[in-house]
């Protein structure tokens, strides 16, 4: 680990905010590579090729795969999201006619199930998310985790 004065010092440009970085951290930035490290840390120059290559690749991806997890456990949570009972899909502008007519035979309790629904679309979802968070939740219903599109066959 060094401070931002120490990575100065060796022309590692970083945010002058006191905080230490490690040298995996340091790797995840675009402009360092691990020659650069080597400046700071002489004994990195005894860690096989190959090997640092590895640790290389593994940080420049690092930020790519935390924001995939954050954008997972996003996307878990609003699944989970109720949808107020009383929405006017047919009123509601941007979905088709037919999506707001299968909307609204089929009353989805939670915004996983409204994904479930053929025909839902990427952007219908962002709809119902955001019309969702002007308006008042439905209560939880037992067995709100069935299939709605189901009560469709019936």
């Amino acid at each position: 680990r060094a401070t931002p004065q120490e990575l100065a010092r060796h022309g590692i440009p970083v945010s002058l905010d006191g905080v230490r970085r490690s040298a995996f951290e340091l790797l995840s930035y675009p402009t360092i590579d691990a020659e650069g490290l080597r400046k700071i840390w002489p004994d990195l120059a005894r860690v096989p090729p190959s090997a640092m290559a590895q640790v290389e690749a593994d940080a420049k991806y690092a930020v790519y795969l935390d924001r995939q997890s954050n954008d997972i456990e996003r996307a878990r949570r609003d699944e989970a999201l109720l949808l107020p009972e009383d929405l006017e899909y047919s009123r509601m502008p941007g979905l088709s006619r037919e999506l707001g007519e299968k909307l609204a035979a089929i009353r989805p309790a939670t915004l996983g199930q409204a994904k479930n629904i053929e025909g839902m679309t990427p952007a219908a979802l962002t709809i119902l998310l955001a019309r969702s968070q002007t308006q008042p939740k439905r209560k939880p219903v037992q067995g709100a985790e069935d299939d709605p599109s189901e009560r469709l066959a019936s």
